[in-house]
């Protein structure tokens, strides 16, 4: 008999961001999973800059304020499901239909590197890997 069984997935996988950046085009739907670099509220949108550790490049989203979750922040793990844009500049950003923080992060709650700071390198050795979460 058959040793193996196939089974197909009708799931979508999400993209990891360097495939998304090189590879997809305008007008697809896709799912983004990765950490939260920076947030940039604007009047109408807020923009949220994510990485996923696939490539040194950042995918940018952009979230209509009705979908916006409240408790993201920088360094949070969120999961984007959205449509795959252009911006004015000609890069490619993400529309998000979808935004959930899968796992939030509270910089004033001990966060121990604030965002967006340059910071001695002793003070990276200092500090101890974050514990995988279930």
């Amino acid at each position: 008999m058959f040793r193996f069984v196939l089974r197909r997935s009708y799931s979508k996988q999400p993209q990891n961001i360097i495939n998304l950046l090189h590879f997809h085009k305008p007008g697809e739907k896709v799912e983004v999973k990765g950490w939260v670099k920076s947030v940039r509220k604007h009047k109408e949108n807020v923009f949220i800059d994510v990485n996923d550790g696939s490539t040194e490049q950042k995918l940018q989203v952009l979230v209509p304020h009705q979908y916006f979750p409240s408790d993201l922040s920088a360094g949070s793990s969120i999961r984007v499901d959205g449509v795959v844009t252009l911006s004015p500049k000609g890069q490619i950003e993400l529309s998000a239909e979808n935004v959930r923080v899968v796992g939030s992060c509270s910089v004033s709650e001990g966060y121990p590197i604030a965002p967006k700071k340059t910071v001695c390198p002793r003070v990276y050795k200092a500090v101890p890997p974050p514990a995988a979460k279930d």
